[in-house]
């Protein structure tokens, strides 16, 4: 069986060559002016070309049909245009032998693009805006194509041949857009490309030490089944749990689903297994609430891979001193640091320093100022990755870190030694080292003033007394002085540096920095966001993407999901 896949998968590669072999043969038994001496023009080299001309066409139509409808220039990118292929995968396959992307039997590399907003009234625009194109193009070269005869000239052959070829193509790629008319009649495009849900509730006695409680998992299998309407190529649940010193950890699985396979029993046999081993190994149930946050995946940013499925992490869990509030005294722990995101819809941009930064860039930033690369292709891991930067709270080093893109970095490519975002680009982004000094310095003025800060009985790190914040910062600015990086700056630099740092110290929890991503975020998208130093809650937003919650009162939990019949199928 492997050896016959192997058999078609060459055959499917060299069918370009095939029928310009054909096409030789026919011309040769025919007797207008040898033309199969001359057909060599119509090569197969010619043909592959003609043919992903034809596909570009049918991108660009859909790409924008979008953009204009959805008011998103952002959307007009070549990744789209060439239905998120690379353009060395497009010249690569205009090469003879090489792999090809051919509709009916091709299931490998089908290219796609996404719908951008999911509005009912004009996903049927943008689902036609490839074929639209596609009949332009036919009917630009149809009022020239002439029929061939034996007096017909070596130059008219060849120019007719080339035109039919070109007609071929766009005709063909109009009849293989089953997609494009579905959705063109549905208009729901949208509702095929992935999907959040997920669980919150309080522990109740019968749930028991599991992970996630089987009333958890039986809410999972219902929302699970309604949600593969968005497409089941891949998906990935996460959880909550407690190590064996009691810190707040993820316990998580992907799946990259089977064809005809069911997704929701896929995922959960996975997961199960994953949950029964965590526990095996001495991790615990978190003690209040049950926390499952799950996504369904259709790629609209990435192939279905196991590395592009969410959930989504940008640095891997880390351990690090983080700082709280209790009953008006400060606690210090040692905890693991770890944000995870799943996300449906299209993230195009991000604005730093006041221009849009597109993930490409954004990525190759973040891993210079996360001192973290990351090789994942798809938009998402981006968000993940702006989460570890503006989750700062009771976090010095990390407030540090955003201080200093926010009040004294005046460009993205100061990250960069002053050249454009590339990965031969020198880092001159803030080193670790670097950081941990300020973070030293930060700690030590802390040490002397927290003391005094905290309202009486204060119960979160936002209770501080204004007052005495004002005499801390002042504290903080002058040990920063001592910096001789710092002394390098201007003094509203200096001042801002100083001052961001505060803020993200004391404000940027999970949902001020959800807050703060949105404002600024360029796309169309639903978010859930999740984070060790929050394992009591998640953070849920949208910008012209739908994410229905329910709350069930009566037994302490709610849920959220993109597919509202999802919440239907558990409330109901």
């Amino acid at each position: 069986m492997l050896l016959m896949s192997s058999y078609f998968k060459v055959f499917k590669n060299l069918l370009p060559e095939v029928i310009t072999a054909f096409v030789f043969v026919l011309a040769g038994a025919s007797s207008i002016n040898g033309v199969a001496v001359h057909i060599g023009l119509l090569s197969a080299c010619g043909l592959r070309i003609i043919w992903n001309s034809a596909v570009v066409v049918h991108g660009l139509g859909h790409v924008l049909v979008t953009a204009i409808l959805d008011r998103n220039l952002y959307f007009i990118r070549i990744s789209n245009i060439l239905e998120n292929r690379s353009f060395q995968e497009l010249l690569k396959s205009c090469v003879p032998g090489n792999s090809i992307f051919l509709p009916w039997i091709d299931s490998e590399t089908q290219p796609w693009v996404s719908a951008g907003s999911a509005n009912s009234q004009t996903i049927r625009f943008k689902a036609l805006g490839g074929i639209i194109f596609n009949l332009i193009a036919v009917l630009w070269l149809l009022p020239i194509l002439r029929p061939l005869s034996v007096q017909s000239s070596l130059s008219e052959m060849s120019v007719q041949l080339i035109i039919s070829s070109w007609i071929g193509s766009h005709l063909l790629i109009i009849l293989s857009s089953r997609s494009d008319f579905v959705a063109a009649f549905a208009g729901s495009a949208t509702y095929f490309y992935c999907g959040n849900f997920g669980f919150l509730g309080k522990r109740q006695p019968e749930d028991g030490n599991a992970l996630l409680p089987a009333r958890t998992v039986a809410v999972y299998k219902a929302m699970g089944q309604e949600t593969e309407i968005r497409g089941a190529q891949a998906g990935g649940g996460v959880t909550f749990a407690r190590d064996r010193e009691g810190r707040a950890i993820f316990v998580g699985q992907k799946v990259v689903n089977r064809k005809r396979q069911n997704l929701t029993r896929t995922l959960e046999s996975a997961f199960s297994f994953t949950r029964r081993k965590a526990m095996a190994m001495g991790v615990k149930a978190s003690n209040k609430v049950v926390v499952g946050a799950w996504h369904y995946r259709y790629a609209t940013s990435s192939p279905p891979a196991i590395v592009e499925t969410h959930w989504h992490e940008w640095t891997p869990a880390r351990e690090a001193v983080v700082w709280r509030a209790e009953r008006g005294e400060w606690l210090c722990d040692h905890q693991w640091v770890n944000h995870r995101i799943t996300h449906n819809g299209d993230f195009d941009a991000w604005k730093l320093f006041e221009h849009p930064v597109e993930n490409a860039q954004l990525g190759l930033w973040l891993g210079r100022v996360l001192h973290s690369p990351n090789s994942t292709l798809g938009n998402s891991p981006k968000i993940a990755g702006m989460m570890d930067l503006l989750v700062t709270q009771g976090l010095w080093g990390a407030s540090l870190r955003l201080a200093y893109q926010i009040g004294v970095a005046a460009s993205i490519a100061e990250a960069f030694g002053g050249e454009l975002p590339s990965k031969d680009a020198p880092n001159t982004a803030p080193s670790e080292d670097q950081i941990e000094r300020w973070a030293e310095i930060a700690q030590t003025v802390f040490e002397k003033h927290r003391g005094t800060l905290l309202l009486p009985y204060a119960n979160s790190i936002l209770e501080v007394s204004k007052q005495r914040l004002a005499s801390f910062e002042q504290a903080l600015f002058q040990a920063l002085l001592k910096d001789h990086k710092v002394k390098e700056w201007t003094q509203s630099q200096q001042s801002a540096f100083v001052r961001n740092a505060i803020q993200a110290f004391f404000h940027n929890n999970l949902y001020q920095a959800t807050k703060i991503f949105m404002s600024k975020a360029v796309g169309t998208f639903g978010l859930a966001a999740l984070s060790t130093l929050s394992e009591e809650s998640l953070v849920l937003s949208s910008w012209r993407q739908p994410i229905t919650t329910g709350f069930n009162v009566q037994d302490g939990y709610m849920v959220y999901a993109s597919e509202s019949a999802a919440v239907d199928a558990v409330l109901l």
